[in-house]
């Protein structure tokens, strides 16, 4: 079990608060890789985004397959 925490080492590497969907795009897209059998997400996702960031988020879950889980509200 891995859990990815967001620190503060972690916001200041990003640079912006809340993180592009383009991060966790890559983050999911590399956690698949490595043959993580669940990703949850405990992020609040309602916050639009530009819609080519949206894209690659929803891209990304696709790619998953089904292994990776969202928050609900």
């Amino acid at each position: 079990m891995v859990f990815v925490e967001i620190d503060a080492v972690s916001l200041q590497s990003i640079g912006v608060w809340p993180w592009p969907p383009t991060v966790h795009a890559a983050l999911l897209d590399r956690l698949v890789e490595l043959n993580t059998r669940h990703i949850v997400f405990d992020i609040d996702f309602s916050i639009a985004s530009i819609p080519v960031a949206d894209a690659a988020f929803e891209a990304a879950l696709q790619r998953a397959g089904g292994y990776a889980y969202l928050a609900a509200f």
